[in-house]
């Protein structure tokens, strides 16, 4: 017979007891001094044990949708409030467990008060059944009819399922073929938008970048002529083809007011009173949507009718409308070095919610297909940038589709977008090279130093050996310093970003980070060999060592806020770095005083005395690369702020003076094609004789286009 539990007043787990009438927990029958947020986050979680409790579900019923930072705040305190009262642990957890990016689960036992009753019978024993009258003759003839009926409806059941069968399998993966190179001038193009006939860029000149257009077939690219500046930032394309949506600079973090260029004669207008970092059209042309700050607004196109649909603690980049105008995704870098991540939020402001919070890779910007079935997106993969598809609707049979791989995984392809009819997808294919470089201070240039492509290099004491990153191919070398008995210390995707790797002072292991498969701090012989796990955990990918090679800096991103961390190599034990939190990039200066780092939230250049236990801000933003000299009287890094007497807005390379906090420019990059600032490629360091050295951008990067096979 079947039973009813009814549900339980008091729920006992452990030592412990909620009293749901009263909302008081108790351990042993001794009240805990717990209420608020905290008890009723934990009578959710004991509503369904076993089951996730999603952080949206959360928000929507205890936090009443309010803003996304005040319920992080707020659930992160419960969550700890919680735990502190429970005496559970987040890494090894008795009751509460967190499920990544998506919520929690209750996984201890659990039981209740609960009363049993049985369903109703009557006095004979026989239940409901006995007091029903028999069939009525009416009622003997509908049931001769049945099997007719039966057979016609169980027709109508299986097409139903069938549909729904149909309707409930996943999205089928779709495929590109037949590359097809369209440009050929090998420099980078930004992002590209297209009516289908033309693919517009932005194209690299003496003065910054302009528009320029190439015929979707092939050949020569032409700039557009505009008087809306000689520095372009292109955004997007009308969907009627008729206009652009650009910003006057190409600094890609720099706020500016919003224009639109008219096609074909290229003459500008401004979007009312509307300053942007990036902007998207609606599917209908009508409104645009728009990065402000660290919020997305919406408009109309002539500027009027301003909302804001969130704000969020981190950078906002790249928003695209579905077609059908629904929904806005966006990518979000968060205000410390991690993956980014695509997010969702609905065109009224509700929903928000993170695409692929288990998908732990860089998931960069991207555009939807013109059907809206899949979105297509960059991601850095086993150590090469490729397009990946991500359907758009879930199944019963997939409710949380994962992305499929477009291109081959040793490409480096990114900017992808579809024509107007769906048939042809057009992407920018590059192959990263980089020459090194020794800046000569007789004739204030760059002159070439190293007949290798790579990046991260270290150079032995003796000047004989250099081991590092080599380009393309992100494989960790060992070799001689004119390129000759090249070693292989780690497979590129081996360690999912051995750009980290950093040699000892005593020249006999290298630190490397490895942030996928077994996350930590790893040591590998500087001869080749296994890597040993150090020390577990989320860790950044720039380690350095002490000048004394017993410890190692690191940054800790294993909860927000991220922060610095000096490891015991010998004790094997990490403590953190007074008031670091969000500072990346550390470096150890030569004597060992000093801690040089990048605070993330404005690129500035940070010092941190140990003797002092403070840190002071020596560079303005937008810096990236801090390097000390090796006497350590010098701090170099790349930067695109000038000094007080210099307007130039190019990245250069600037030192400062460490005791009298004098700031010089020492040349400019320009000459280097120096585009990818705080991008991993970029790198500045020493050669054995004292030598300033940079990278120079060797690499090709062309327009393809691709037959979008649709499944």
């Amino acid at each position: 017979m079947e039973k009813e539990v009814q549900n339980a007043e008091v729920i006992r787990f452990g030592a412990f007891e909620l009293s749901l009438e009263e909302g008081q927990l108790r351990r042993n029958g001794v009240r805990i001094r717990l209420s608020g947020q905290p008890i009723q986050v934990l009578t959710l979680l004991l509503e369904t044990p076993g089951r996730l409790v999603t952080r949206e579900h959360l928000q929507s019923v205890l936090w009443n949708g309010n803003a996304y930072g005040d319920f992080e705040k707020g659930l992160n305190n419960a969550i700890n409030r919680l735990r502190e009262s429970l005496e559970d642990s987040a890494t090894e957890p008795k009751y509460i467990e967190t499920v990544p990016g998506r919520g929690y689960r209750f996984i201890g036992e659990v039981a209740g008060d609960a009363q049993i009753r049985e369903p109703f019978e009557n006095s004979n024993g026989n239940g409901l059944a006995a007091t029903l009258p028999g069939p009525t003759v009416e009622t003997q003839k509908i049931q001769r009819r049945f099997p007719r009926v039966a057979a016609l409806s169980g027709v109508a059941l299986t097409v139903v399922a069938v549909a729904f069968i149909w309707w409930q399998w996943p999205e089928p993966a779709p495929v590109v073929a037949n590359y097809k190179q369209i440009t050929y001038d090998g420099q980078r193009k930004g992002p590209l938008v297209t009516d289908g006939r033309r693919v517009y860029f932005m194209a690299k000149t003496s003065r910054g970048y302009s528009i320029a257009q190439v015929s979707a077939q092939g050949g020569a690219a032409v700039l557009l002529q505009s008087s809306a500046g000689s520095d372009l930032k292109l955004l997007d394309l009308s969907p009627d083809g008729s206009d652009l949506l650009v910003l006057p600079s190409s600094d890609e973090d720099k706020e500016e007011q919003l224009y639109v260029i008219s096609l074909p004669d290229g003459a500008p207008g401004r979007i009312g009173d509307l300053t942007a970092s990036d902007a998207t059209w609606s599917p209908d042309g009508q409104r645009i949507v728009y990065v402000h700050g660290k919020g997305l607004f919406t408009a109309t196109r002539i500027g009027s009718d301003v909302r804001k649909l969130v704000e969020l603690p981190g950078q906002i980049y790249h928003p695209r409308i579905s077609p059908d105008g629904s929904v806005i995704r966006f990518t979000l870098i968060p205000n410390a070095p991690i993956f980014w991540q695509l997010w969702d939020i609905n065109n009224d402001g509700t929903g928000l919610h993170q695409v692929l919070p288990n998908w732990n890779h860089v998931q960069a910007e991207g555009n939807w297909t013109r059907d809206g079935r899949y979105f297509l997106f960059e991601s850095w993969v086993n150590a090469s940038n490729g397009i990946w598809a991500l359907p758009r609707r879930a199944t019963l049979l997939n409710p949380h589709p994962n992305p499929v791989s477009l291109t081959p995984g040793d490409s480096n392809v990114v900017l992808p977008v579809q024509s107007p009819d769906g048939k042809k997808l057009f992407i920018e294919v590059g192959v990263t090279r980089m020459e090194v470089m020794r800046f000569d201070p007789a004739s204030g240039k760059f002159v070439p130093y190293l007949p290798i492509s790579g990046s991260q290099f270290n150079f032995t004491r003796d000047g004989q050996h250099v081991i590092y990153m080599r380009l393309p191919g992100f494989d960790l070398i060992r070799s001689r310093i004119d390129g000759s008995e090249q070693v292989k210390l780690l497979q590129g995707s081996s360690l999912q970003w051995v750009r980290g790797g950093r040699l000892s002072p005593d020249e006999k292991q290298i630190a490397v980070v490895e942030e996928t498969n077994k996350p930590g701090i790893y040591l590998l012989p500087a001869e080749g060999g296994k890597p040993e796990l150090l020390l577990g955990g989320s860790y950044e990918d720039h380690p350095d060592w002490s000048p004394d090679g017993h410890f190692l800096v690191v940054m800790e991103v294993g909860a927000e806020p991220f922060w610095l961390s000096i490891i015991d190599v010998s004790a094997k034990k990490a403590i953190p770095v007074p008031d670091s939190a969000n500072i990346w990039f550390p470096r150890w200066s030569p004597d060992g005083r000093y801690l040089a780092g990048v605070r993330h939230s404005d690129e500035a250049i940070m010092l941190f005395d140990f003797q002092k236990q403070q840190w002071q801000k020596v560079a303005e933003g937008r810096s990236a690369y801090p390097t000390w000299s090796p006497d350590g009287t010098y701090l170099y890094f790349i930067s695109t702020q000038g000094t007080a007497n210099t307007q130039i807005s190019e990245q250069s390379l600037y030192r400062i003076n460490i005791r009298s906090g004098k700031q010089e420019l020492m040349t400019s990059l320009r000459d280097l094609r120096h585009d990818t600032l705080g991008h991993f490629i970029s790198w500045i360091g020493f050669a054995p004789d004292g030598s300033i050295l940079a990278l120079r951008d060797t690499g090709t990067y062309d327009i393809y286009s691709l037959d979008w096979v649709s499944p």
